[in-house]
């Protein structure tokens, strides 16, 4: 059964602003969704975040992770620029969240090789190349506990990468279920059971449909511009990519059952209000 802390409305409005006073490219509407993913578990492990610049999103997935759980969340960054090192952690201590983030700088998939913990939620918004992305994903798919959400920053601001590995890793694989776009961000959950996931396969197709157009629009990281920016620009907004509300999105991950007793968020119509 999923549920939220009390008062999360009025909270997270709280956490938003806070976060929005920090430099970065997260977007309120976005900040709300990483919100939402980090205080409503849909199982047990840690939150990790890769890439995290100068700790917009860090801050808010801490506060919010704090709302359920007293353990830190985990992010890593290399941090290579001058004074990239410095910037993000005096962030960390001006926002007084440095007890609740456990940082690494180094490689992504430097911290995989020695990772043994489960994860819960798995947020990816490190460098948006194919390779890079596709390495941030595959380094930790073996550690995504059952019913973690992944979620992937960028799918919709002409970044190859990030748009290609929603679409091949994620969206055709048959191991992730729910999924969708908010702002930006694509998510998922992940079943360790590919049955689980299959009650999603026609959801998940039609919104692969929808994105897979914009592939040749931004393949090879060019920037689309004269028609073909006009093009893209059309293709994105017949993208649904609204803030959900919490309610409806709980129902959507809520689990999976039989068909005959789905409803259009994939919860048994008799179950809903449990979720």
């Amino acid at each position: 059964m999923l549920t939220l802390p009390n008062d999360f409305p009025a909270t997270v409005d709280g956490l938003v602003d806070e976060a929005m006073k920090i430099e970065g490219w997260t977007t309120p509407r976005e900040l709300r969704f990483l919100a939402l993913l980090a205080a409503c578990p849909t199982t047990t492990g840690a939150v990790l975040e890769i890439g995290s610049y100068r700790g917009r999103s860090t801050t808010l997935l801490a506060r919010a992770n704090q709302l359920v759980s007293s353990n830190a969340i985990v992010a890593v960054d290399h941090l290579l620029q001058a004074g990239a090192y410095e910037a993000f952690q005096e962030t960390m201590r001006t926002a007084d969240v440095a007890h609740l983030v456990e940082f690494y700088q180094m490689m992504s998939w430097e911290l995989a090789s020695g990772w043994d913990r489960p994860l819960r939620l798995l947020w990816i918004d490190g460098n948006h190349s194919y390779d890079s992305t596709h390495r941030d994903l595959t380094s930790f798919a073996p550690c995504l506990a059952d019913g973690a959400i992944v979620a992937i920053d960028d799918v919709l601001n002409r970044f190859e990468g990030s748009l290609r590995v929603f679409l091949e890793d994620i969206l055709l694989s048959p191991h992730f279920g729910a999924a969708g776009v908010c702002g930006s961000i694509g998510w998922a959950q992940f079943h360790a059971d590919s049955r689980d996931a299959r009650p999603y396969h026609r959801e998940k197709l039609k919104l692969y449909r929808k994105l897979s157009p914009l592939v040749p629009l931004v393949a090879f990281d060019c920037y689309p511009s004269g028609w073909d920016k006009l093009r893209y620009r059309l293709l994105r907004s017949r993208v649904p990519r609204r803030m959900p509300a919490c309610s409806d999105w709980m129902l959507h991950v809520c689990g999976p059952f039989s068909k005959g007793s789905r409803s259009v968020y994939g919860c048994p119509r008799d179950r809903q209000g449990q979720c």
